[in-house]
C-alpha cells in the first residue's frame, strides 16, 4: 500500500518582480546554502550523457542522503525538484515552487510533500 505524503506549504508575497524572483529561487545551489541547509552534492556523469546527482546533508547529528533526479521547471512560473533518499524516515521529497505575478510584486507559494519510508500505526 503507498503511503500518503505529509505536505507542508507556505505562502509570501514579495514587491520584486516575478524575474527578479525567479532569479533568486531558482537557482537552487545558493539558495540553500544562503538559508544553511548544509547541502552537498556530487555529479557522476554516466554513458548516455546524463549526469546523476546524490546529495548529502546532515541535519541534528543525522546524515541523508538522496538520489536528485532531473529538475522539472518553466521560466519565470515554477520549479519542481523530487528526491529519493536511500535511508531514513522519509523515501521521496518533492519540493515545489510556484510564482504568480500579484498587484504588488510575486506571490510565492513553497510546498514541500514529504512520503514516509513506514507506516506509523
Amino acid at each position: 500500500m503507498a503511503l500518503k505524503p505529509a505536505r507542508i506549504a507556505w505562502e509570501l508575497e514579495t514587491t520584486a518582480s516575478v524575474e527578479k524572483t525567479w532569479a533568486l529561487f531558482s537557482e537552487t545551489d545558493r539558495y540553500n546554502r544562503a538559508v544553511g541547509f548544509g547541502f552537498t552534492f556530487e555529479g557522476t556523469p554516466q554513458d548516455d550523457g546524463r549526469v546523476e546527482r546524490t546529495g548529502t546533508a546532515a541535519v541534528m547529528g543525522l546524515r541523508f542522503v538522496w538520489d536528485e533526479l532531473p529538475f522539472e521547471y518553466r521560466d519565470n512560473e515554477w520549479h519542481r525538484i523530487r528526491r529519493r533518499f536511500r535511508a531514513g524516515p522519509a523515501s521521496d521529497v518533492l519540493v515545489t515552487l510556484r510564482l504568480a505575478p500579484s498587484e504588488g510584486g510575486t506571490r510565492i507559494r513553497y510546498t514541500i510533500e514529504a512520503t514516509p519510508r513506514y507506516a506509523i500505526t
